[in-house]
């Protein structure tokens, strides 16, 4: 059996000038941006990091809590009457009901902290 090696379309060489090339043509945008001053800095304190953050985390919770009683909700409807499966969705409801409950009052006691310590 005679198997044929396949030609390369385009030989290594080419490649690696093209890419020598590509590489050359950027150099002055390089050193522009290396050259530019950096402007616009945030100057944020820790505490409104710190607040960016909670509220970032805040959202996060409440979206993966909204996720699970969603996930829920389909698993109780595709139960079909099965009682494990029943009781199984119940319980990803109940907890997530409570994670929602926990993120709302953690937000209001942070709130509260806030308000006191921002006076």
């Amino acid at each position: 059996m005679n198997i044929k090696k396949e030609k390369n379309i385009l030989p290594k060489k080419t490649v690696i000038v093209a890419i020598g090339i590509s590489a050359l043509l950027a150099i002055p945008e390089i050193t522009a941006a290396a050259l530019t001053p950096i402007t616009g800095v945030p100057t944020k304190s820790i505490s409104d990091v710190l607040g960016d953050a909670t509220n970032w985390l805040i959202g996060l919770g409440i979206s993966l809590c909204i996720l699970l009683l969603i996930w829920g909700g389909v698993y109780y409807v595709g139960s079909s009457g099965d009682q494990e499966k029943t009781q199984t969705a119940k319980k990803i409801i109940k907890y997530a009901l409570m994670g929602i409950f926990i993120i709302g009052v953690s937000y209001a006691i942070i709130s509260v902290i806030d308000d006191i310590f921002a006076s």
